[in-house]
């Protein structure tokens, strides 16, 4: 009768060490795929406010971006240095990728609708 408790317990705790693995293991992997979107680029759209070529700045009135919590708004955006803001004007409709930047986000793409 000893034999067989000892049997079942140790079968019992395998089986539970064994599933707190797997869950822990998927915890991680669930949490990798978050990190990732939140280090990936984001794409919205909007119209453009005012531009500032010079400061590498654009304001913008931005759709709702549901992947930061962010309702519509008009809102500054740095940009990449390497994004020609000279062909954009007041009311242009525009695309755009944002990607993470120290003290928020920059934006790195922009194109007319």
């Amino acid at each position: 009768m000893k034999i067989r408790h000892v049997f079942l317990t140790t079968a019992l705790g395998l089986s539970l060490m064994s599933g707190l693995g797997f869950a822990q293991g998927t915890a991680s992997s669930a949490a990798e795929p978050a990190k990732e979107q939140s280090e990936a680029s984001i794409q919205s759209t909007g119209t453009v406010v005012a531009t500032d070529p010079a400061k590498n700045k654009v304001t913008l009135d931005h759709e709702p971006i549901p992947e930061l919590g962010w309702p519509r708004m008009k809102m500054p955006f740095s940009v990449a240095p390497e994004v020609d803001l000279e062909s954009f004007s007041k009311g242009d409709k525009v695309v755009f990728s944002l990607s993470p930047a120290e003290g928020g986000h920059k934006i790195t793409r922009i194109a007319k609708e």
